[in-house]
């Protein structure tokens, strides 16, 4: 349940049927570390030893507040401690350029890819870019 008495539509990890898929080390068996807000599954395909992907929502309407920020570092921290290769995709309700200024995708030696800013956005009606990778 949202503060505002809403409730959250979750996160969720599809693949293939037949494709191997398990919670990463270090996370619960469920994959869930953050309840209807971050999933992660390691899944065996691509490479070597698979990816590790990430579905993560933050909390609405609060922008670049402490508790998200604290939530983004835990799931850094996790994907640092694996050392696999990762997809993290996220609703992140911030901008790009505010998801970067964090310094996550850096620490990750990552690289953040979201559509342009322009006429369209990922967020109705307001035509932000808060959906990326």
């Amino acid at each position: 349940t949202t503060p505002k008495g809403g409730t959250s539509g979750g996160v969720a990890i599809f693949v293939r049927a037949g494709i191997p898929i398990a919670a990463p080390q270090l996370l619960p068996a469920d994959g869930i570390f953050e309840e209807a807000r971050c999933a992660a599954a390691h899944v065996n395909i691509g490479i070597s030893g698979g990816i590790v992907f990430v579905s993560l929502y933050l909390f609405s309407g609060e922008g670049v507040s402490e508790r998200n920020v604290n939530l983004i570092s835990r799931v850094a921290e996790r994907l640092f401690r694996l050392g696999r290769p990762y997809i993290w995709a996220a609703d992140w309700l911030n901008s790009p350029e505010q998801i970067g200024e964090l310094g996550v995708v850096q620490q990750l030696r990552g690289t953040l890819c979201a559509p342009e800013q322009g006429t369209r956005g990922t967020c109705a009606p307001a035509g932000r870019v808060i959906d990326f990778f």
